[in-house]
């Protein structure tokens, strides 16, 4: 006689006759070894035999031994694993922060479990804890996927400065290769005119004399001492923004007409520019502090714009600069240094209005220039500061406390003057040989 029960694993049904009791067979559909034993129950008209692993009595282990899943309804099973599903997403959004992560991390998480513990949970239960695991996330994963979803003002305005934040920084990728090129291509151009530079291209070293260009890269940071000393062949150059220091002696004696200085320079070098005979135009930038002395002696400047930030004009900066007729000292200069203007052809200066010295000498035989106001914030007015100058007014401002000696000797054209009443001092000869002087208004107590 036979009977009929089904495999523990697929779920399949097996024939089997009486006299294979006892036997250990295995599953034609899974391979799943299985012991055949009858029991009292498998009768050939009842639906499911018993199996065993092996175990006394026949007798399944763990948790199954104590709830059976044959006589558990495949509705029930549904609706717990209904509950799983929504359970198990809830934890899993909670740990990563993300529906849809969670979503897929459980999935595999249920598939692993059916795959580790096949041989205990038939295989139409696990089946079916999938399926419902399945239209579950698709439930709850639509109104993400489909674009039905509406994000709030707050993750709207957070989504648009995310997406803004990520276009600057594709830009600004784009834009610095697009720089690292050129820097390399003019770099490159530049040493095939024999330019020098350091290892490590931040400092250009030399430039032959004979060069009629030259190429400064953006990678240069500062100029050599004498770098373009003497190129009398040099008519032009463009300094980058990247050059925070020109050296000494630079571009002294050189051909240069015109030249272009970065925003980036801070400190121009000692006599930096001097000689420069067809030099007739420069501006310097607002960040630079320090111009050394003599930057520009003796050159052919004819008009010069100084920047913002500087606050000392150095000892002889335009010293015999025969063609440059104005100035205007900005408001942050406080000295003008000795012989800052001497011999120069300066008709008219506007002096910074927080100046407080003027240096020995420091505009000294400019013949050209017939007045002055000094502002209310000069104290001390240098040795020989004006002398042999064209001077035929002077308006002293009433800070004014000291005039040193020869400050104002052969200045043959000045008239008269008035001597404010805080001067408690005028040095040796300060007005000696000025011929037509007429009247001079002096302080009582002055000495």
């Amino acid at each position: 006689m036979s009977f009929i029960f089904n495999c523990p694993d697929c779920g399949n049904q097996l024939h089997a006759e009486d006299e294979w009791d006892g036997i250990r067979s295995q599953c034609p559909f899974c391979g799943r070894d299985i012991v055949i034993r009858r029991t009292q129950e498998t009768e050939p008209d009842i639906k499911y035999g018993r199996y065993d692993d092996g175990k006394e009595n026949g007798q399944k282990s763990g948790f199954f031994r104590f709830f059976p899943l044959e006589n558990v309804s495949v509705g029930l099973i549904l609706k717990l694993s209904a509950l799983i599903a929504v359970i198990g997403l809830i934890i899993f959004f909670i740990i990563t922060g993300s529906l849809r992560t969670a979503f897929w991390i459980f999935v595999l998480l249920i598939i692993i479990l059916r795959v580790r513990f096949s041989r205990m949970i038939p295989a139409k239960y696990s089946a079916a804890a999938i399926v419902v695991l399945l239209i579950s996330g698709i439930i709850i994963h639509k109104p993400f996927s489909s674009g039905k979803y509406e994000m709030s003002a707050e993750e709207k305005r957070f989504h648009a400065e995310y997406e803004r934040e990520l276009q600057q920084r594709e830009r600004r990728q784009r834009e610095e290769a697009r720089q690292e090129k050129i820097i390399a291509e003019k770099l490159r151009d530049a040493v095939a005119l024999g330019i020098e530079f350091s290892k490590d291209g931040k400092t250009l070293i030399k430039c032959p004399e004979n060069a009629t260009s030259a190429i400064i890269p953006s990678c240069v940071t500062s100029i050599n001492d004498r770098a373009f000393y003497g190129c009398k062949k040099l008519k032009s150059i463009t300094i980058p923004d990247n050059v925070k220091i020109i050296g000494n002696y630079a571009f002294s004696e050189s051909g240069l007409t015109n030249v272009t200085l970065g925003n980036g320079i801070t400190a121009i070098g000692e006599r930096a520019f001097a000689g420069c005979k067809n030099l007739q135009n420069i501006t310097i930038p607002d960040y630079v502090e320090t111009i050394g002395n003599y930057a520009f002696s003796e050159s052919g400047l004819t008009n010069i714009t100084l920047g913002n930030e500087i606050i000392s004009i150095g000892e002889g900066v335009f010293f015999g600069c025969k063609n440059l007729q104005s100035i205007t000292i900005p408001d942050y200069v406080v000295t003008i240094g000795d012989y800052a203007f001497s011999e120069s052809g300066l008709t008219r200066i506007i002096l910074s209005r927080k100046l407080t010295k003027i240096g020995d000498e420091a505009f000294s035989d400019c013949g050209n220039l017939q007045s002055i106001t000094l502002p209310n914030s000069v104290k001390t007015i240098g040795e020989g500061a004006f002398r042999r100058s064209g001077l035929n007014e002077v308006k002293f401002g009433r800070g004014l406390t000291y005039i040193s000696r020869y400050a104002f000797a052969n200045c043959v054209n000045l008239r008269s003057i008035i001597i404010p009443a805080n001067v408690k001092k005028v040095g040796e000869k300060a007005f000696a040989g000025c011929k037509n002087l007429g009247t001079a208004t002096i302080p009582a107590g002055m000495k």
